[in-house]
């Protein structure tokens, strides 16, 4: 794992800067392993890739806050469930009709 040393000097340079090469390391940091945690919450691989999609582009658009978070790794664990869950409630709305 990653130190989170690494991942806060990379969230300053992304929050302070707008750094997008800091944002493509995060992205490649952590993009494999929430696939991996969101398709067994999703039960599909195309699913999970929305949702971490939707994870890294919310945490882009809201990367002025983002020195304000403590801990990274659960910020964006929480987020990914979070994505998940609401697109499995909006999946079957959408079924239901």
């Amino acid at each position: 794992m990653i130190a989170s040393t690494q991942i806060n000097k990379l969230i300053g340079r992304i929050s302070i800067y707008d750094d997008a090469a800091a944002y493509k390391e995060l992205f490649l940091i952590y993009h494999g392993k929430l696939i991996h945690f969101c398709k067994l919450i999703t039960g599909s691989y195309e699913s999970a890739e929305e949702v971490v999609s939707d994870v890294f582009l919310n945490i882009w658009n809201k990367r002025s806050t983002l020195s304000r978070i403590e801990n990274f790794h659960l910020y964006i664990y929480i987020a990914a469930k979070n994505r998940s869950i609401n697109y499995l409630h909006k999946s079957s709305r959408e079924k239901t009709f």
